[in-house]
């Protein structure tokens, strides 16, 4: 049997979740802690319960957490097999910079007279072939000679 403490614990989170999800949560749960959740609550700690709402209420989902996802939530991993978290703020604002300045500098990019569209610097044969070569040369000063490099310092190219 449970102590005072672990039902008091599973309580207060059956409460706070019911707050949160509604009669969503009561119908998919039940009205009162099981057993099994009472248990659960009881092996967390006040600071691991209190993580564990605060991830549940700041994750946007419109369904109530399993008992697993509850006890990760508390732990703070991540189920095998659960989706991975969103981004971030920080991310979402490092990606819009990115986006920022990759706009910039097609900005600048030269355009085509007649419709408007940027051009395409490797539209020649010669230019792909050049940064191509580019490439090779790049990835041979760090990795050596490629074995299947043709003898005479010869790419092959592929087309």
């Amino acid at each position: 049997m449970a102590n005072d403490r672990a039902v008091a614990a599973a309580e207060r989170v059956w409460l706070r979740l019911t707050e949160m999800f509604g009669a969503r949560f009561t119908e998919q749960f039940g009205a009162k802690p099981s057993q099994s959740w009472i248990e659960a609550i009881g092996e967390l700690d006040h600071d691991r319960i209190k993580g564990a709402l605060t991830r549940i209420r700041n994750s946007a989902s419109a369904y109530p957490p399993t008992l697993p996802e509850f006890v990760a939530h508390a732990k703070g991993v991540r189920l095998q097999g659960a989706p991975a978290p969103g981004p971030t703020p920080e991310q979402l604002r490092a990606y819009g910079e990115r986006l920022a300045k990759q706009a910039a500098l097609v900005a600048t990019m030269p355009k085509c007279p007649a419709s408007g569209a940027v051009s395409n610097p490797y539209s020649t044969p010669a230019a792909h072939r050049a940064a191509y070569m580019a490439a090779w040369e790049q990835w041979e000063q760090v990795h050596g000679p490629a074995p299947w490099r043709p003898s005479g310092g010869q790419h092959a190219t592929h087309h």
